[in-house]
């Protein structure tokens, strides 16, 4: 654990909070002076951040901003996972839930995400149901 974020940004759409972490998640390790960063995201956002969006798409400005974090001058991928090997992001995201409105960062992680860390640490596998 380096550090982490959780967020409340009020009620609104999954997409939106998505490109939100994004956002909070790039400037977090680019002022913790971190260059060589991999980003594992679940989300649609993953296409529209790696290829191209209409300007006219209402999340354009935040997407813009992710974008030029990308191009610093820093090793830095968004890639696609599926949503069973992000169980830690998926406990940050429920936690902001349970905040006060607005960005918190973390120093350490929750109690209660350290078994998932620690399960992530030792290469525990989760199964992917794939409905037939």
């Amino acid at each position: 654990w380096i550090a982490g974020f959780s967020a409340n940004l009020g009620h609104g759409e999954v997409f939106v909070a998505e490109a939100w972490a994004l956002y909070y998640g790039l400037n977090l390790a680019w002022q913790l002076g971190l260059r060589q960063i991999m980003v594992n995201s679940d989300s649609t956002l993953v296409d529209m951040i790696n290829g191209d969006w209409v300007d006219s798409h209402p999340m354009s400005v935040l997407l813009t901003k992710c974008k030029e974090l990308l191009k610093n001058q820093w090793n830095c991928c968004v890639l696609h996972v599926y949503r069973e090997t992000n169980f830690a992001a998926d406990f940050l995201a429920k936690l902001g839930h349970h905040k006060d409105l607005g960005y918190h960062e973390l120093s350490s992680p929750p109690d209660q995400l350290q078994p998932i860390l620690d399960d992530d640490k030792n290469g525990l596998l989760r199964p992917r149901f794939v409905p037939m």
